[in-house]
């Protein structure tokens, strides 16, 4: 077949056709990704990127979301509705798949969770419901929180670093329109730093992680234990307020001897199952945020998920594993990472249930 004169004739010396320039582009492209040697160091089993050493946070505190979410929580308190109050008057703030003994599961929720999900056929109509589609209500309750922030900035999560930007926003403009107090952990020089008490100066809690840049190792273990025993002061045992404690890591613990042929009986993983039981004790809350991206391969296998799962459930407290798309220009070096509909949807419920959890 002759080869006729196409758009890049002109681009290029040699004529080509569309076919063959699509595959030049996509040759490139791969290329691109492939031969990107940032993608190919492995920390501690994640795939990660290498930023400059002086890569800092550029967390954005924007007033647009306190207001969006505070109205959210005003509509709310507001909301009068007789089908959706419990015996003492509170209204339904969302409906959750944990087992609730406030209250029955709710007839068209569940059915709607089992819609959602796929579970029917068209021909004949039919709905199939599992226990896993009961939606229990959660009601509306006023308490505002301590909040112990304990931040990794270990060098370990230096190839999610703009991730972890979005989650830090996003949880100090919740704190913002709750109300809530918030205080600072960090991991310096492998150890764990108190940077602030609790307070109500949620800018100035983000004008100090936007100073820092990650560095060194993960003393998990130490950076919970020593936001419990901040928490337990007296000072924080005020009435009507409770206290938490969230966790935003890749709950890659440091140091990891490699003497154990399973890794959860590491020294370092055992001491933060140990101060996940004392967590328990105390009674204090514990949300454990894990950042992932999507492209890591059998993430649910590796260490970080699998010792945050049980800290979590050890501290009966919660933990979500956020996955992000990873977005990236074949023509810049600049990435970004962006969280589903779906996986945004879960964060918001998890923060939710969270805050609402009396167990």
């Amino acid at each position: 077949m002759s080869r006729g004169p196409t758009p890049f004739t002109e681009i290029f010396s040699d004529p080509m056709s569309l076919r063959e320039m699509t595959a030049l582009i996509l040759k490139y492209v791969k290329n691109r990704f492939v031969g990107d040697q940032s993608l190919k160091t492995i920390v501690k089993g994640v795939i990660k990127t290498v930023d400059k050493p002086d890569s800092t946070f550029d967390v954005e505190l924007r007033s647009t979301e306190i207001n969006k979410i505070g109205l959210k929580r005003k509509k709310l308190t507001s909301f009068k509705s007789s089908a959706l109050m419990s015996s003492s008057g509170a209204p339904v703030v969302f409906w959750t798949s944990r087992y609730s003994s406030n209250g029955k599961p709710d007839l068209y929720q569940s059915l709607k969770a089992a819609i959602m999900e796929g579970s029917f056929s068209r021909e004949p109509f039919h709905i199939e419901i599992a226990s896993r589609h009961f939606r229990y209500p959660v009601y509306q309750q006023k308490q505002n929180f301590n909040i112990m922030l304990v931040l990794d900035i270990s060098n370990s999560v230096k190839w999610i670093l703009k991730f972890m930007e979005k989650i830090i926003a996003m949880l100090t403009a919740q704190a913002c329109a709750a109300k809530d107090k918030l205080g600072l952990i960090i991991f310096n020089d492998d150890r764990a730093q108190i940077r602030h008490y609790p307070t109500s100066n949620i800018r100035q809690i983000v004008g100090t992680i936007n100073t820092l840049s990650p560095k060194g190792k993960t003393p998990l273990a130490q950076g919970v234990k020593l936001a419990l025993q901040t928490l337990q002061h007296s000072r924080f045992q005020v009435t009507g307020m409770a206290n938490a404690i969230v966790l935003l890591s890749d709950c890659f613990p440091e140091p990891i001897t490699g003497e154990y042929p399973d890794q959860m009986d590491e020294p370092a993983c055992q001491e933060l199952l140990h101060v996940a039981d004392r967590v328990a004790d105390a009674k204090i809350k514990l949300l454990i945020l894990n950042p992932s991206v999507r492209s890591t391969p059998h993430y649910e296998k590796l260490i970080g998920f699998r010792l945050g799962t049980l800290a979590a459930e050890r501290a009966n407290g919660s933990f979500l594993n956020l996955v992000a798309d990873m977005n990236q220009s074949a023509f810049s070096d600049r990435r970004d990472y962006e969280l589903s509909p779906q996986m945004l949807s879960k964060f918001k419920e998890g923060i939710s249930e969270f805050r609402m959890d009396n167990r």
